[in-house]
Formats: C-alpha cells, sequence, structure tokens
C-alpha cells in the first residue's frame, strides 16, 4: 500500500497552529505571572505617608481623627495642640478649618463628633462656662455610650474644678446670665419682638447647669492631662502614644 506524500500547505497550517497554542500558552503564563505580581504587592505591607501602613488586605491603617472642642478665649492653645497633632500624622478637626460657611454651630458640633474617633477637650474655667463646649463634652459621653469606638481625652489649662466649690460657683455666674437675659424679655414684648434669640441662649445655659455635674464628675474621675507650661508636650506624646495606638 501506497503511502502518499503531505502536501507542502498541509506543512505550513501544522506549523501555524503549533505557533498559535504556543503563543497562546505564552500570553497565559504572562497573565498569571502578572496576577501573582499584583496579589504579592497587595498582601506585602509597606509604609506609607505619616507612619501609615498598608495592610495585607489592601486597606491603610491610620490614626484616628480628632476633633478638639474648646472655648475661643483658649484658641492660642488650641491652635498649638492642632498644629501638634498634624506634625504627627494626626488628622485633626477644628472649627476654624472646617466649619462650612452656613452652617449652624450645632450641626457643625454633632457632625464633627459623628465623623470623628477622639475628642480632646481643652478644659479652662472659660470652657467649662461655655454652653456650646458643654453640648461637645456631653455629645461625646453620650455617643461613647452607645458607640464603644468614641473616646473622650481631656486636657486641663485651669485647675479649678478639681475644687469642690467650683460647681457651686459656676452655677452663681451661669444663673446670673439667665437673669441677664431675663430682664430684657419685658423690653422684647414691650417692643413686640420675638424673644427666640433669648429663649435660645437661655435654653443653652440651662442644658449647661443641669449637666455640670455630670461633666465635673466625668473630668474628676478620669486621667486629665496637664496642658500647662513645659507639661504641654509631655501630655502631647501620651496622647499620641495613646492615639497611635502605642500605649
Amino acid at each position: 500500500m501506497r503511502k502518499e506524500k503531505s502536501s507542502g500547505n498541509e506543512g505550513i497550517q501544522a506549523n501555524t497552529v503549533t505557533a498559535e497554542v504556543l503563543a497562546v500558552g505564552r500570553r497565559a503564563k504572562a497573565v498569571k505571572s502578572v496576577k501573582i505580581a499584583n496579589r504579592q504587592e497587595i498582601e506585602e505591607p509597606t509604609a506609607g505617608p505619616s507612619g501609615y501602613l498598608k495592610a495585607r488586605s489592601g486597606t491603610v491603617k491610620s490614626a484616628p481623627t480628632v476633633f478638639i472642642s474648646y472655648n475661643h478665649a483658649d484658641s492660642e492653645i488650641a491652635e498649638r495642640l492642632n498644629a501638634a497633632l498634624k506634625k504627627n500624622g494626626i488628622e485633626v478637626r477644628i472649627d476654624r478649618a472646617v466649619m462650612e460657611a452656613g452652617a449652624t454651630i450645632q450641626e457643625f458640633i454633632e457632625s464633627s463628633i459623628r465623623e470623628t474617633e477622639v475628642t480632646i477637650s481643652i478644659v479652662s474655667n472659660r470652657s467649662l462656662l461655655s454652653a456650646w463646649v458643654a453640648l461637645e463634652s456631653i455629645e461625646t459621653f453620650y455617643k461613647e455610650k452607645s458607640n464603644g469606638g468614641k473616646k473622650f481625652i481631656a486636657c486641663y489649662i485651669d485647675d479649678d474644678f478639681f475644687g469642690t466649690d467650683f460647681r457651686l460657683n459656676a452655677t452663681k455666674q451661669i444663673d446670673a446670665k439667665i437673669a441677664e437675659i431675663d430682664n430684657k424679655i419685658p423690653t422684647y414684648i414691650t417692643l413686640k419682638i420675638d424673644t427666640n434669640d433669648l429663649n435660645n441662649q437661655k435654653s443653652r445655659l440651662y442644658k449647661l447647669r443641669n449637666n455640670l455635674g455630670d461633666i465635673l464628675v466625668r473630668l474628676r474621675e478620669s486621667l486629665c492631662l496637664d496642658f500647662r507650661g513645659d507639661k504641654f508636650d509631655q501630655s502631647l506624646l501620651k496622647i499620641v502614644s495613646t492615639l497611635k495606638g502605642k500605649s
């Protein structure tokens, strides 16, 4: 039986098919290599800006965001704290920098506490008599109880609140402010002016009066950091260490 020769065209076709198979194999191998390389890149921890760390899952772990609560009369120490925290790679929310035009103060306070993990309160005689700072403290205490991820850190520049007479003296000052507002109400009525602005001020002062005891108990029963004079730097180190999970 005679064996027939393959034509030249059949040989060319066979070579072409072989070349295509090899090319597909090389492409598949290349794709597999790329996938492996990408997976290794995601899983390998690498240092990022401000000491951040890229975790094995590809997410970025960082220090918590901080909201600074303070009375504006204490803005100098607040700005010093703000700058020091940012220098240590910690994101800060402070009213002068992020409060949007047109936003109410209460809206800003509520959103700041809701959207940050830590509230650092600068405690002074002025701040403890401020209805707005009191609201920030109470809001944070409430969030702490309802959300375990929230934290309150108190740093004092006046230590009068440790004294047993502080609440009595503070309450007298609050009552004097309320009486001053009450004295204006008859004039408002005579002029047929709506007293809503006075009522809002009184409402905030009554909240401060009613909650001052809880605020003082919390301050006295927790570790408050001393921000006075040369003790600022030492207290700052403790804050940074705590925020970055090193203590």
